[in-house]
């Protein structure tokens, strides 16, 4: 949590550095792009930090992968299942409704998403903890 939120805001500070020097992009928008990546960090290492206590360090990052290409997978898989049933799950439909949401009612439910899942990592990382020998 430490090195993901360290490294999050040193490369937050450097491009708001980088944009108001060259005049590229302003420092808020820079700063609100940089919010909306933060709940994707969280969960990402709400996902390896268990998989890291488990396996170790290579094996552990080995183990993530595989679970984020079994995520893939399984909503690849999901998609082919509900055109062979013929459900309608239009995409566009779904995108064009969370258009309408706000910025904050979208950064708070990912912010929220990612809390949840931090925590129930932190329970699994606790449990496996427990069941190792030092």
């Amino acid at each position: 949590m430490i090195m993901g939120g360290s490294c999050w805001l040193f490369s937050v500070l450097v491009a708001v550095i980088a944009g108001e020097v060259r005049k590229i992009a302003s420092a808020r928008d820079t700063l609100l792009i940089a919010v909306e990546v933060l709940p994707v960090i969280l969960i990402l290492l709400a996902m390896m930090i268990p998989f890291q206590l488990k396996f170790g360090g290579e094996k552990g990052r080995i183990a993530s992968i595989a679970a984020v290409g079994a995520v893939f997978a399984v909503c690849i898989f999901a998609g082919k299942a509900a055109d062979i049933m013929n459900v309608d799950w239009n995409l566009a439909v779904l995108l064009d409704a969370a258009a309408e949401w706000s910025w904050g009612v979208v950064v708070a439910a990912a912010m929220a998403l990612a809390m949840v899942l931090l925590l129930l990592s932190a329970r699994i990382s606790v449990g496996i903890m427990e069941k190792k020998e030092f």
